[in-house]
């Protein structure tokens, strides 16, 4: 079971990082979204073992995720008017 538990570990620590990258990654929608979308996964499938982490890179992914799909809306709707 210390296998699986260290396993879980590293997954919220790259959810971590994830979340992190997408903090930045939300300025251009095509990156911003599957880089949050990945980090929103890896965050869940480790939430049962490390509750702390992987809380921090759910939020953060949730809010970035939600940054990058208002500003792709924004750049949408900038092209279509003209």
């Amino acid at each position: 079971m210390e296998k699986n538990s260290k396993a879980q570990t590293n997954v919220s620590g790259i959810a971590v990082a994830l979340a992190l990258l997408s903090s930045v990654a939300w300025v251009i929608p095509i990156v911003g979204i599957p880089i949050s979308i990945m980090g929103l996964v890896l965050g869940d499938r480790s939430y049962s073992t490390n509750r702390g982490r992987s809380l921090i890179a759910i939020l953060l992914c949730v809010f970035t995720l939600l940054l990058a799909v208002f500003n792709a809306y924004i750049g949408f709707r900038n092209t279509q008017l003209g």
